[in-house]
């Protein structure tokens, strides 16, 4: 994902969906976003406005398929498939695991910037 300004787009936000689809929101007022980051559906990632190169406030939207923009009403989108049965269960099993690591690590980051404030 990256969020950032530019004279012609605005203040902007791209989204990475897959190696396959991008999605692109153009001369928002505020990037409620920060590049990198992960962004969840629903969420806000700004708001409407008339930044860069426009003649007044509204929100251009792009979809892109494989780097070529297409009309977002008409592309056929892949239909997922939920996970059941013992491959959920694993999943869910990892995920914990996984979230349990990334926890401590999170942990052990806020104690040595502790200690380096003290220290200094």
């Amino acid at each position: 994902m990256k969020s950032a300004y530019n004279k012609f787009n605005g203040n902007y936000v791209f989204i990475r969906h897959s190696s396959t689809y991008i999605t692109k929101y153009l001369h928002l007022t505020k990037r409620k976003v920060k590049t990198g980051e992960r962004v969840k559906q629903g969420q806000t990632i700004g708001t409407l406005g008339g930044t860069g190169r426009v003649t007044g406030p509204h929100l251009h939207y792009e979809f892109l398929v494989n780097g070529v923009h297409k009309n977002p009403r008409t592309v056929k989108l892949p239909q997922s498939q939920s996970l059941t049965g013992k491959e959920k269960s694993a999943f869910i099993e990892l995920a914990k695991d996984r979230m349990a690591q990334l926890n401590k690590f999170e942990q052990l980051l806020a104690s040595i910037g502790t200690i380096e404030r003290i220290a200094s």
